[in-house]
């Protein structure tokens, strides 16, 4: 179709959604799609009786109507669902707008090793001081980290609702808005409670996780030219490789950069990919860094499939969930260009299995 005739379609789905849904909260989802089709502002209202189910149920009908557009506005709905606007003081004494955003570190490592950083108070402060030192968030902000490591069904988007996420996110809100540190623990903890979110607990061996914390952050302009955005989004960038190689490399545990919630579940499919690739080439002694991926899906399953490169060495394969992988399957092959700086996408197996057995 011509962009004219996209546009039609879109305003005609849009006219149609409004029409459709048996209750509250299915309108308001309907409504919502067709405003995300048409690239209108979308405005959802997550305290509707019933949400998270009404959303599951209606998610396959969705996927059809939006054409392949689904995923994209599934990411779009928990974005709105992890976030709240907040007014709160500046370091000057004036008032300002802030981000309030549950933050996710996807980690790996030995359960005991993840429960007992999650369980002490000062490495919990240290982390949230070292976000704000470094300037991956800003000063004029703050950062807070709950004593619990979430497990990976937690930000499984497949399972786990955005009313939920959205209730979690205002419950801890307390971290910043409580009188007292304490009272803002207390209620934060309550609120995961509530929520119910699967955690990874003591003694379980090898385990791949989630770090949460809470961030408030001033509201910023991105209304910019875009050479001074991408001039911004480099800085970000080198920003946080700096608190990789810093703080994170000090820990008994592989520990991720922050993201939010959308892109936690893609963000945690490829660090503990990465993980697995970096102790195969250590243990094959290999020094060189990885230069190239090679990947496919699995027919069996739609699981990511990856045959990596480092010099003259092809390792693998190395699979990924595909649950959580294409929570955000973009993201995840963003990331994975980002951690060998080339990605080659197969449409067979053995296209990539071939370069494992010929290296």
């Amino acid at each position: 179709m011509t962009n004219r005739q996209d546009r039609r379609f879109a305003a005609k789905l849009a006219r149609q959604m409004q029409t459709r849904g048996k209750t509250p909260a299915e309108r308001a989802i309907f409504q919502a799609a067709g405003a995300f089709f048409a690239e209108e502002t979308v405005e959802i209202d997550f305290d509707l009786d019933g949400f998270d189910a009404a959303f599951a149920r209606l998610s396959p009908e969705l996927d059809e109507l939006l054409d392949g557009g689904f995923d994209a506005f599934r990411r779009e709905v928990f974005a709105q669902a992890a976030w709240a606007g907040m007014a709160a003081r500046l370091p000057d004494g004036g008032e300002g707008t802030f981000d309030l955003q549950p933050i996710l570190f996807a980690a790996t490592g030995t359960a005991d090793a993840l429960t007992d950083f999650a369980g002490d108070g000062e490495s919990l402060a240290a982390l949230a001081r070292s976000l704000r030192e470094s300037g991956v968030f800003p000063e004029a902000g703050a950062v807070a980290i709950l004593p619990v490591v979430l497990a990976p069904d937690a930000v499984d988007l497949y399972t786990v609702g955005p009313a939920t996420v959205h209730a979690l996110t205002e419950g801890l809100a307390a971290l910043v808005e409580a009188d007292t540190p304490e009272a803002g623990l207390a209620a934060a903890r309550e609120a995961l409670a509530r929520a119910g979110l699967p955690t990874v607990g003591e003694g379980e061996g090898d385990v791949e996780g989630l770090l949460l914390g809470i961030c408030l952050t001033p509201v910023e302009d991105w209304d910019l030219p875009d050479a001074e955005v991408e001039a911004r989004q480099l800085a970000m960038a080198a920003t946080r490789a700096s608190w990789l190689d810093t703080y994170a490399a000090t820990l008994p545990f592989r520990l991720d950069e922050p993201v939010f919630w959308h892109e936690a579940a893609s963000s945690l499919a490829f660090h503990a990919l990465a993980g697995r690739i970096e102790a195969e080439l250590a243990t094959r002694g290999v020094t060189e860094p990885v230069s190239r991926i090679d990947a496919c899906l699995a027919p069996e399953t739609g699981d990511p499939v990856l045959a990596v490169q480092a010099g003259n060495v092809r390792l693998g394969l190395f699979h990924a969930p595909r649950d959580l992988v294409f929570t955000d399957i973009d993201g995840f092959a963003g990331l994975a260009e980002r951690f060998a700086g080339e990605l080659v996408e197969y449409e067979r197996p053995g296209q990539v299995l071939r370069l494992v057995a010929g290296a």
